[in-house]
């Protein structure tokens, strides 16, 4: 991505994306932690329905500011020279 020709709003508008990306994908972190840490705790008990609420929508979050973020990269332009941007359902948390 070149930068130098980019306004600074663009700039400030995909960092303020790029950070809602990272704080979202630390939540799915946190929250997943939060679960695996009780089933280790409680093999046979189910998980509390808290805990997955928040997982889901901690994921929801996510894939909110992913597709966010992939608008604005469509609207300013700074996807590179023509170059495609694939994501794989693999690659999406869902």
């Amino acid at each position: 991505m070149n930068t130098e020709h980019m306004e600074p709003v663009e700039r400030s508008a995909e960092a303020a994306a790029v950070s809602r990306v990272a704080e979202a994908a630390r939540e799915v972190q946190i929250a997943s932690a939060t679960l695996e840490k009780h089933f280790h705790s409680y093999k046979d008990v189910a998980a509390p329905t808290l805990l997955l609420a928040r997982l889901t929508a901690a994921m929801s979050e996510l894939q909110a500011a992913r597709d966010e973020f992939d608008a604005l990269l469509g609207t300013t332009g700074s996807s590179g020279s023509g170059e495609t941007r694939n994501r794989t359902d693999a690659q999406r948390v869902r």
